[in-house]
């Protein structure tokens, strides 16, 4: 055993710059990759172990229409175990004085039986929740616009609910004040619904005590069934006075958890379909009846899951690659340093030493130095853990403390097995048969001839490519190179389709949500208002009503007046746009959940009847739908030509009184605008004045959009890219250091060669020239090799992220990003040669100077 310290303990003292270099890449390497691996895990756990905590209800049910029975109806049906429900009053934070309909509006929230408080919980970043009195929660969001803190004491102004005639003309007094409370903010926070990250609708809330707000809660009185009334008289007997809500959500606990949510929702929407058909035709002719919108717990889930997906994947593929990587470049270290001791090898084979003791020599040290790197790589973990959760995951976590979750522990043991493995097969390999195999050296008489009578270049050149150990630094520098270019190539295919609005289903320069995404639009001030030259093309969409495709519900986009001039900017993804009234498209997401292609017949079922339709084709859909609703994102939803809408809703026209062209009509909500080249879509919007108020027969202002609504999805990619960023910048960090490593090493191992061309008289500029060459052979071979495969593999990746969130795959190879990478390349490369060649000609002046001496000495003592 003594004998076995000795040897380690000299393989360490004399390689410890090559050791050194091992335990950074192995350290700094696996670090990047771990930590984006504890990331991805946090990431993709935090949403589910918020659920849990927060005790959320597997079913949230929006009946649009609250009566005096409305809940007795839902108590009706079976399977529900517990009910909380919660108020919607229509609220601003102000003292009355200004129009509660544009400034300070927010969605004011009060339950008298314990949601919020006791089921779905919000997470909470300062303060606490609500108890009694007079008291507060608001959302960040909330928070953040009114300019507000906890301890702040507010005026919330409340005013009175009303349903407007779209044949009447608007009033401004229609929302009158019904007194106002002072409240303090005693917490700021997330509620449950606003974790997905949202650019459509504003999400002002405030929770309020039953104190606060049950003096405003009402439910509408039940109507009378065949009440032949306009709805101006029946107004006045459905809602009481003193009345702000306008809608009630009830959170229902179900037996058989999520999938027994689905069985309710479908009840509810059976019993609720038969109390319409008692409803007053006033009330259906302004799409004023019971409809079961329905927000489920498992949606919610895979929505979020579905919009953090590419960013965990992204994350994965990432720390998967970065530990691979960097465990074999660092065997390929391990290689080159045990190929340069393959003369202590011989001179222990000599000495008797038995060849499990020279294997487990040449494996110590460099163990060794992996253990301190594992070590130090768990330690940056550790550190870096905090950047998790990222995107919109991050809500649900408001405090994240440093720490190294179970998820790494496969990383790490498959990691550490897989550089044991190798590292044991080269100590073998290297212990079991030594051998000292001579010089390569090229014969004097054709030292200075060859490329170019070039010397330097000859030399060079051939000890990057023909020297022992030349493949195996050559191999990393191509995996070193291909591995960062790669992740270059997917970074900017994933800004460009971020920057590009159509890619995600945004191709217009402004769009209108008219009264929440429920409409209907008033066409006639719509035209007169867009009637000019500043406007292309506009049209308006339906977005709302209730839609099944093959039995599953499906968000969709259906066409209205002039919507169809605006397909031509729509990016399809397979096949073409739908046309007529047997034509229907998907999303990409979508038809693969449903297992549908283009070509397959589908059934499409709505309240107002149903249709068999084809599919013509995949498309990306824009972000839009109701609020408090399910919408069409990229590849997710239905896109339904006029046609198709008009003949299904004509079904109904017994039923209703209006043809399936004017049904459809009362749903078209969402406009779209193309402007003229030019033309500033804000400045144009906000030019439009009092006239955009008139688009809305509620008087409601509409939500403008003149900046692209972009996905959830989106939103978390563009939020945490740059954390990949910087992790992919501490990876190149290290395959650079491994490239410095290797060509330092070989240097080294050069020593004999530079040292005979010392002895035939080459200058030292030579010899520095040499090792110049020498690596700038290695690193273009890299860039020659690691250029096209990275390129490849980064087009690869950004494929299969396209297609996961069902987008077109149109990768993007920044040409000049990758010229300023070679350039990069190049300069370090040659910068890793200065201080090894001016090493190695100390290290033979040295060498010459004691053969020098020594050899006078002999001549002084022969002479004598």
């Amino acid at each position: 055993m003594e004998i076995l310290r000795a040897l380690v303990r000299e393989g360490v003292r004399r390689n410890v710059a090559a050791l050194a270099a091992i335990a950074l890449v192995l350290a700094v390497g696996l670090g990047a990759g771990l930590t984006s691996l504890e990331i991805a895990h946090r990431t993709e756990r935090a949403y589910p172990d918020y659920l849990r905590r927060a005790d959320v209800a597997e079913l949230v049910v929006n009946p649009s229409l609250n009566t005096d029975t409305t809940e007795g109806i839902i108590r009706s049906v079976p399977g529900i175990t517990s009910i909380t429900s919660d108020a919607l009053l229509t609220g601003s934070v102000d003292n009355g004085s200004t129009d509660p309909l544009v400034e300070n509006f927010l969605q004011v929230r009060v339950s008298s039986d314990g949601r919020y408080v006791k089921q779905d919980r919000p997470v909470v970043d300062e303060g606490r929740m609500i108890g009694s009195g007079s008291e507060a929660f608001v959302s960040r969001e909330a928070a953040a616009a009114l300019g507000v803190k906890v301890g702040d004491v507010v005026p919330l102004s409340l005013y009175a609910q009303t349903y407007a005639d779209p044949n009447a003309p608007v009033v401004d007094t229609q929302y009158a004040l019904l007194g106002t409370e002072q409240v303090q903010i005693v917490g700021i926070g997330v509620f449950p619904d606003e974790v997905l990250a949202d650019e459509l609708f504003p999400r002002l809330k405030m929770l309020v005590t039953p104190d606060v707000g049950s003096k405003y809660d009402c439910d509408k009185a039940t109507p009378k069934p065949g009440d032949t009334r306009p709805l101006a008289e029946l107004i006045p007997e459905l809602i009481p006075p003193n009345c702000s809500t306008s809608y009630r959500y009830y959170s229902l606990r179900v037996e058989g958890g999520d999938a027994g949510a689905i069985g309710v929702a479908q009840a509810l929407a059976e019993r609720f379909t038969s109390e319409n058909g008692q409803l007053p035709p006033a009330l259906l002719e302004n799409n004023i009846g019971y409809e079961v919108i329905a927000s489920f717990a498992a949606d919610d889930a895979a929505r979020i899951h579905q919009s953090l997906s590419p960013a965990v994947t992204s994350l994965r593929a990432f720390g998967a690659t970065a530990v691979l990587t960097t465990v074999g470049v660092a065997l390929l270290l391990v290689v080159r340093l045990v190929r340069r001791r393959e003369a202590d090898v011989y001179v222990w084979h000599a000495l008797g030493i038995p060849r499990l003791r020279r294997a487990i020599a040449l494996a110590l040290p460099p163990a060794v130095a992996a253990l301190v790197a594992v070590v130090a790589s768990l330690v940056i973990v550790w550190i870096a853990s905090s950047l998790g959760p990222v995107a919109s995951a991050r809500s649900v976590v408001p405090r994240r403390p440093h720490g190294i979750s179970g998820a790494l522990t496969m990383p790490v043991v498959f990691g550490v097995v897989v550089f044991a493995i190798g590292l044991l097969f080269i100590a073998r390999r290297a212990g079991w048969r030594p051998e000292v195999r001579s010089s390569r050296a090229v014969a004097p008489r054709r030292l200075f001839t060859g490329m170019g009578g070039s010397p330097s270049l000859a030399l060079g050149v051939r000890a990057a490519t023909r020297s022992r150990g030349a493949g195996v630094l050559l191999v990393g520098a191509v995996g070193a190179v291909a591995a960062v270019t790669a992740t270059l190539v997917f970074s900017a295919s994933v800004v460009r389709f971020i920057d590009t609005p159509a890619r995600f289903g945004w191709p217009y320069d402004a769009g209108v949500l008219i009264n929440a995404g429920y409409g209907p639009a008033d066409l006639e001030k719509v035209t007169a208002s867009l009637d000019r030259p500043e406007v292309t093309s506009w049209g308006v969409a339906a977005i709302s009503g209730g839609m099944t495709i093959n039995g599953e519900t499906v968000p969709f986009v259906a066409a209205r007046v002039g919507f169809e001039k605006l397909e031509a900017g729509v990016t399809t993804v397979a096949g073409r746009m739908p046309s007529g009234d047997k034509e229907i498209a998907l999303g990409s997401r979508t038809a693969r959940a449903l297992g549908l292609g283009v070509g397959d017949q589908v059934t499409v079922k709505m309240t107002f009847g149903e249709a068999t339709a084809r599919i013509s084709g995949l498309i990306v859909l824009p972000t839009i739908g109701p609020l408090e609703s399910d919408r069409t994102s990229l590849g997710t939803g239905a896109w339904l030509p006029a046609p198709l809408f008009e003949s299904i809703a004509g079904q109904s026209q017994d039923r209703t009184g209006m043809s399936g062209a004017q049904l459809a009509d009362r749903f078209g909500a969402f406009i779209a605008i193309d402007l003229a080249k030019g033309v500033d879509p804000a400045a144009f919007m906000a030019g439009l004045g009092d006239g955009l108020k008139a688009w809305d027969p509620s008087g409601f202002p509409p939500q403008v959009f003149t900046k692209p609504v972009r996905p959830a999805t989106v939103i978390d990619v563009s939020a945490m890219r740059r954390v990949p960023m910087l992790l992919a910048a501490a990876f190149a960090v290290t395959m650079a250091a491994s490239v410095v490593a290797g060509i330092a090493s070989g240097t080294r191992a050069r020593r004999q060669e530079l040292g005979l061309i010392r002895a035939l008289g080459g200058t030292p500029r030579q010899i520095r020239s040499s090792v110049r060459w020498h690596a700038i052979t290695i690193v273009l071979v890299g860039l020659g090799a690691g250029l096209p495969i990275g390129v490849v593999t980064g087009r690869i990746a950004f494929g299969a992220f396209a297609r996961d969130i069902g987008t077109v795959p149109s990768p993007a190879v920044p040409l000049l990003l990758l010229l300023v990478t070679a350039v990069v390349v190049v300069v370090t490369g040659l910068a890793a040669s200065v201080i090894p060649s001016r090493n190695v000609q100390s290290a033979i002046g040295s060498e010459f100077a004691t053969t020098v001496g020594s050899t006078r000495h002999t001549a002084s003592s022969s002479s004598t």
